[in-house]
């Protein structure tokens, strides 16, 4: 069961020697499977944030459940690692306490 109101996600990728164009390259075929931005009820990419010094990518995303951002990622040829619930921290234009 989905729900209508999108929630936040966290999805993670293994990347091997990840570089600035692997990410680039995540953004655009998530862009592409979740067809651009601003559709209601559907998987929408927030952000990215790469750490290559553990090989990982993470997507931040927006959507009415995991299992909806699990089918945009394996659309864009990336099945995660990995989706976590997320909390926003301060993405939506609201300060971060501290």
């Amino acid at each position: 069961m989905t729900s209508a109101v999108p929630q936040r996600f966290l999805a993670e990728w293994y990347v091997p020697e990840c570089a600035e164009a692997d990410v680039s390259d995540i953004v655009q075929r998530m862009r592409a499977a979740t067809g651009g931005r601003g559709r209601r009820g559907a998987v929408r990419l927030v952000a990215t944030l790469a750490v290559p010094a553990d090989e990982v990518v993470f997507g931040l995303f927006d959507a009415p459940s995991a299992d909806s951002v699990t089918d945009a990622c394996e659309r864009a040829g990336l099945p995660p690692m990995r989706i976590n619930a997320a909390l926003d921290g301060g993405l939506s234009g609201s300060r971060v306490p501290g």
